[in-house]
């Protein structure tokens, strides 16, 4: 998909003089993350983050080591990546990662939400279904045409959700 996207916007800019750029995200979480009647479902973080605010507790999921770690993007760092995109003047790339490139397994998350909830307990619980790889985004061209580089720890990400869904 990224190849076919990359060759798209190369057709466009040679045969019909248009200037595009793509922007990819990555696994997204942020501040309000709720279930509403037209987004029922939510990051692995936000569950988390919704369940360890609202009834005190989150799931002791079983994850295979191999497919658990994940990148992670707090949503408010997007905008800062696209602004310093649209602030280079020139681009190398017709196909950006706004990916923060922050990994984290079900664990780290687990103890990231434990730091500000102490209390908060750990239910058993079976296979969690969405810790499967789709592969990490790199931000690496993104960073090196614009120097941008100022993503917020997974671990400050979810203290600041945490503290503003409470």
């Amino acid at each position: 998909a990224k190849a076919a996207i990359e060759a798209m916007t190369a057709t466009l800019k040679l045969q019909q003089g248009r200037d595009v750029l793509v922007v990819r995200l990555g696994n997204v979480y942020g501040l309000g993350e709720l279930p509403t009647s037209t987004r029922n479902q939510l990051s692995l973080i936000g569950n988390l983050l919704q369940s360890a605010s609202t009834h005190g507790t989150i799931s002791a999921r079983q994850s295979q080591p191999d497919l658990a770690m994940r990148e992670w993007t707090f949503a408010p760092d997007i905008a800062n990546a696209i602004h310093a995109l649209l602030e280079t003047p020139l681009l190398t790339y017709p196909l950006y990662n706004a990916a923060a490139g922050s990994l984290a397994d079900y664990e780290q998350i687990a103890r990231a939400i434990e730091m500000v909830l102490p209390a908060v307990q750990r239910l058993p619980h079976g296979m969690h279904p969405h810790l499967c790889r789709h592969g990490i985004l790199s931000n690496a061209r993104l960073v090196a045409d614009t120097g941008f580089n100022n993503w917020t720890t997974t671990e400050i990400g979810i203290r600041l959700a945490l503290e503003y869904s409470l």
